[in-house]
């Protein structure tokens, strides 16, 4: 706790706060930076631990310094609990990135394969592009591009890695482009059955799937599937992951009992693999919870987003472009069930991370910013109405506009709430 009160402290004071690391844990933490799809690793664990700071659960070895400490925060002429953490928390992020930058230039450097380099890179591009830093995230990978030799799988996994950035961004054609490219390097290499081109496809059918080609994206989902199955790698957390995607565009298209069996057999792998409380297995709760809106099962479908978000607030990725997908989901569902007030504090939760994450001028920010005005609209109306009977009474009566704007909404990385929006 003391560390925590003192970090805050010196930054309130104006005073630089700088993070020193021995030289053998500066060396285990690059190492940690290089990603493996599908499995857990120690650059998750540090940006989990940094994005979750909280003085209220930090520990001190005499009780009664904690005790005076939390005192003080929560004064009147305290910072506050949530203050406090928020700015210790930003401080460190922005510390993480920075040595990320660092150490993808240093190990670039070193004597390391094109393939562990290219997962450097990747790994490093997807935690500067979660924490906001998209333009550092694009930059990683094109480092890796410059030291790999061209036109070999190293190379192809940066393509498509960059394809995956575009299409987080809101790209979607560039991100197509892309992943197309991706694979015809795949191709020459003559690797097209590896788990990698696996990956690609994963990620290619939920571009298309943004793109609205719902038939494109089942087309891109099992032939990813079938390598799989011919690898006999379908007991993964990216199987699962796959399967929620072939679920998702079912129930798009309207097969809600085939979708039901894809996030059976997704949650199942997660189940068996302990990973219902990872950030993938929140996506999977918050496609279950979907379905239950779409199905009539209300009170199944508020369960089921109560625990996605409890899911991301422990995984450390609620304050997120993809926890505020889940937050905007949420929104959209209180919003059908007639809670107004709920839709628009979670609307606002959700553009606040977008903003803090430099994520609100992306499409999707567009959209979250269209539904909280939406919202805004139907409470000022509510308001001069003076009744909120009327207002229900009103919407009811324009439940066809109203479903026209649901198709206007699609989220980011999550299923789309029911009806077809987010």
């Amino acid at each position: 706790v003391w560390c925590v009160f003192e970090a805050y402290t010196a930054l309130a004071c104006g005073s630089a706060v700088t993070v020193l690391m021995p030289a053998e844990q500066t060396r285990r933490l690059g190492e940690g930076l290089m990603a493996v799809e599908g499995k857990a690793l120690p650059r998750d664990a540090v940006y989990k631990a940094l994005t979750q700071v909280d003085v209220e659960k930090a520990e001190a070895s005499d009780q009664q310094d904690l005790e005076n400490i939390l005192k003080i925060i929560r004064s009147s002429d305290g910072p506050g609990v949530d203050r406090l953490n928020e700015e210790v928390r930003r401080c460190l992020k922005g510390w993480l990135v920075e040595a990320m930058e660092s150490q993808v230039r240093e190990m670039l450097a070193l004597n390391y394969t094109p393939k562990e380099k290219a997962e450097l890179c990747c790994g490093v591009a997807h935690m500067l592009f979660d924490a906001g830093h998209a333009t550092q995230a694009f930059d990683a990978v094109s480092a890796g591009m410059q030291v790999v030799p061209r036109g070999s799988q190293s190379h192809a996994r940066l393509v498509g890695e960059e394809a995956y950035l575009a299409m987080k961004q809101g790209s979607a054609l560039t991100a197509d482009a892309g992943f197309k490219r991706a694979k015809e390097l795949y191709a020459e290499c003559g690797s097209l059955e590896s788990e990698a081109v696996a990956a690609l496809l994963d990620k290619t059918g939920a571009n298309l799937r943004k793109m609205a080609d719902l038939d494109g994206a089942l087309e891109a989902f099992n032939e990813g599937l079938k390598i799989r199955e011919s690898l006999q790698i379908l007991d993964t957390t990216n199987a699962a992951t796959l399967l929620s995607n072939i679920g998702f565009v079912r129930q798009l298209k309207g097969a809600l009992d085939g979708a039901r069996e894809m996030y059976e057999r997704s949650r199942k792998i997660r189940e068996d693999s302990n990973t219902m409380a990872t950030p993938g297995g929140a996506l999977l709760v918050a496609s279950m919870a979907a379905l239950e809106e779409l199905s009539g099962n209300v009170e199944g479908a508020a369960n089921l987003f109560k625990r996605a978000i409890e899911v991301r607030e422990q995984t450390g990725t609620l304050n997120t472009p993809a926890g505020a997908v889940l937050l905007a989901m949420v929104g959209s569902f209180k919003a059908n069930q007639g809670d107004l007030d709920g839709a628009l504090e979670l609307y606002n939760q959700a553009v606040t991370i977008r903003r803090q994450t430099k994520a609100l001028d992306t499409a999707d920010g567009r959209k979250l910013s269209k539904a909280l005005d939406d919202v805004n609209c139907k409470l000022a109306t509510q308001e001069s109405l003076g009744s909120t009977a009327k207002l229900q009474k009103n919407s009811i009566a324009s439940e066809g506009e109203v479903d026209a704007s649901r198709d206007a909404q699609a989220d980011e990385e999550g299923p789309p709430k029911a009806g077809g929006g987010w």
